[in-house]
């Protein structure tokens, strides 16, 4: 953290901050507060987003009535900071070239940017990450900017499902200023009707076999594949992949109980579907060309039988 901190110390010009495309909680949270605390350290920046941000984290930032960052992009900027990204298949075309490149990051990725990453591995949440660099840097943070790193934190971790216990000591000092209830009930998302068609109609299709001593299921779907993917987890697969064949993309989660890590199978799925892919331990997603959807899956398949066999180790 110390060298992150150095490094965005240094940054000299104009300044651009990212969070990764389809900007979730997590990442544009973590923007938002970062551009406020390089601020507190004479930094100037503005955060701009890659294309658009997920439904929830708009609602997120009208909850805390912010602006949302416009797509615009920053051309005249001399450094950019990624934020929740370090790969830059994960940025919607941006162009870096001739920038200064600085990522902070919690994922697992093989391919990164060119330029200093700072990848908070530890961490089950870039907002973690982004707390951790204000006590750094010695900035205290007010109620919203509190508020917002707790939103990321909640909807990262899925109310605490994927954290670990780091996060917790940090959730504590988020507490003295943030309003737990209230952030709480801006995060949480009911399923509207399409949601749960499509994942009603996924477990419906789905297939599973077992492995070992664990379950591995898949499906397909034209939407929402990560909630699908979810509800099979809690119907009591170990590992779930589901499909979007139209879209070329697929989605994986596990059971917190199963090894492995979801980040890992995604990167290596990725390669099979001509594509890229990444994630957290829990969850995470690939996507590629459409006709290599099956190969994908296909490796998906591959990897999460062999982690449910004893004593395997295939990375």
């Amino acid at each position: 953290m110390k060298r992150l901190a150095r490094e965005l110390s240094s940054l000299r010009g104009e300044t651009a901050i990212y969070p990764h495309s389809i900007a979730d909680v997590d990442a544009l949270a973590g923007a938002m507060v970062l551009r406020d605390i390089l601020k507190r350290r004479g930094i100037t920046s503005s955060v701009h987003l890659v294309d658009t941000a997920n439904r929830q984290a708009r609602k997120v930032m009208e909850a805390l009535r912010l602006p949302i960052p416009s797509a615009l992009p920053a051309t005249d900027a001399d450094n950019v900071i990624l934020v929740d990204v370090s790969n830059p298949d994960l940025l919607g075309g941006l162009q870096l070239k001739g920038k200064r490149i600085v990522a902070i990051d919690h994922h697992f990725h093989s391919n990164h940017v060119r330029g200093y990453v700072h990848v908070e591995r530890g961490a089950a949440s870039t907002c973690e990450a982004i707390f951790l660099l204000a006590k750094e840097m010695k900035v205290q943070l007010n109620a919203k900017q509190s508020s917002l790193l707790l939103a990321g934190i909640l909807s990262d971790t899925a109310f605490f499902a994927g954290a670990n216990a780091a996060t917790f000591p940090i959730v504590a000092e988020l507490l003295k200023k943030a309003d737990y209830a209230k952030t709480a009930a801006f995060v949480r998302e009911e399923p509207d009707m399409p949601q749960k068609i499509a994942v009603l109609k996924a477990m419906q299709r789905a297939q599973y076999e077992k492995a070992g001593k664990g379950i591995v299921a898949w499906s397909n779907a034209g939407s929402f594949e990560l909630g699908a993917a979810l509800a099979l987890t809690d119907a009591g697969a170990d590992f779930a992949f589901v499909a979007n064949p139209k879209e070329g993309r697929i989605s994986g989660a596990k059971r917190a109980a199963a090894k492995g890590n979801i980040g890992k199978i995604m990167e290596k799925a990725g390669r099979s579907f001509g594509g890229s892919g990444g994630g957290h331990e829990s969850v995470g997603g690939c996507r590629g060309k459409p006709e290599k959807t099956q190969a994908a899956l296909d490796e998906c398949l591959r990897l999460s039988r062999l982690l449910l066999l004893a004593n395997s180790k295939i990375y």
